[in-house]
Formats: structure tokens, sequence, C-alpha cells
């Protein structure tokens, strides 16, 4: 199915990311290893008024691409979560045990709560 600019060009939480321009995949450029379960590719079919390239990332915990205007963007974004990652684990860390509610039923786990 075509997509028109106007669906493509959607980035960010609004984006669907099962619906990219799959013929963009012939010319695009692997920029990671395969890794971890992602992979990061710049596409050079479609750039930012300054002439970055449009940046991919495919992963194996969510569907399809995950696009970003650039490769600073996607650096961006992959900080970000790499922060929340570690506080996660610092959390962890401070208190690995769930707590009592006090509450009838079972207490709330830490790793429900995320």
């Amino acid at each position: 199915m075509q997509l028109s600019d106007a669906e493509y060009l959607v980035y960010g939480e609004a984006q669907d990311t099962v619906r990219f321009r799959e013929e963009y995949l012939q010319t695009a450029l692997e920029i990671s290893d395969r890794g971890d379960d992602a992979i990061l590719l710049l596409n050079p079919k479609t750039k930012t008024p300054e002439g970055e390239w449009e940046a991919w990332m495919f992963a194996n915990w969510f569907p399809g691409a995950r696009r970003y205007r650039s490769f600073r963007e996607l650096m961006e974004d992959v900080r970000i979560g790499f922060r929340d990652l570690m506080e996660r684990e610092r959390r962890k860390q401070a208190d690995p045990q769930p707590k009592a509610t006090g509450k009838k039923g079972p207490a709330k786990a830490w790793w429900k709560i995320w």
C-alpha cells in the first residue's frame, strides 16, 4: 500500500510504526550491528531541509520501524530510553522486594509497576 507524504512524514508518538515505505530498504544504510535484537538504518530517500537522512530503528520490542527525522533525533531518544532504564534499575536495586500494602490481596510487585 502506497503512503502519501502526509501519512509518511509523521514522527514521534503519533507515528504508526507498521506503516513505512518498504521500498526505501533497498537504499538504506545499516549503521549498527544486529546486537540486542535491534538494527539502525539511515534512509537517504527522506532528508531534512539541512540534508540529514531520516533514521530508522527496527527492534523486537515494537512492530515495524520507528522512524526519526535525523540520526540526532534517534540518538536523543535512545539516550532518554537508556536513562529511564538505568533509573528503573537503580530503583530496583534500592528496593528489590515488593512491599505489603496492608490491603487484601497480593502486594504489587515492582516489575508490574512499569
